[in-house]
C-alpha cells in the first residue's frame, strides 16, 4: 500500500469512475491531500481544504475495491487527520443525510455530528455537518 500526494489527475480519475464522495466537496486544489494505491490501483483520495486560519474542510473519495483494505485505510486516514490538527483547530466535513455508510465512516474517523444543513446541495439535498475540534 502506497500513500502519496494526491494530484488533480487522481481527483479526475475518481470522478471519471463515477465514485461518489464519502464526505465533503472535492477541492480542485489537492493541497493537503493524499492518495492511497495498491499494486498501481488508486483506492481512495482525500484531503483538507483550508477555509481560513485554523479551519479546514475535509473531503474523501473511496472506490469499492478499497473496502477490502478498509482497516488499513482508516488507520492511515486517522493518522493524517490527527497530524493535520497541528495546523487546524477545527476540521469539518459534510455528509449527505441519506448516506448512512458515509456518516458511519466519518464517525469512525472521530468526527462528531454538529447539525443539519437543509437543502444544501444544488439538487436540494440535506447534509449533516461533522467536525473534529481541538480540545
Amino acid at each position: 500500500m502506497i500513500v502519496r500526494a494526491c494530484t488533480i489527475s487522481d481527483i479526475c480519475r475518481m470522478r471519471n469512475r463515477k465514485v461518489e464522495p464519502i464526505c465533503g466537496i472535492q477541492s480542485p486544489d489537492p493541497h493537503h491531500a493524499k492518495a492511497i494505491e495498491i499494486d498501481g490501483e488508486l483506492l481512495c483520495c482525500g484531503g483538507i481544504h483550508e477555509m481560513g486560519p485554523g479551519v479546514g474542510s475535509a473531503w474523501f473519495m473511496m472506490t469499492h475495491h478499497a473496502k477490502k483494505h478498509k482497516q488499513q485505510i482508516v488507520e492511515l486516514v486517522v493518522g493524517e487527520l490527527y497530524k493535520a490538527l497541528n495546523h487546524y483547530h477545527r476540521i469539518q466535513c459534510l455528509v449527505l443525510k441519506d448516506f448512512v455508510e458515509g456518516q458511519k465512516f466519518v464517525e469512525w474517523l472521530g468526527f462528531r455530528k454538529e447539525g443539519e444543513l437543509k437543502k444544501f446541495t444544488p439538487n436540494k439535498q440535506n447534509v449533516y455537518l461533522y467536525a473534529i475540534v481541538e480540545s
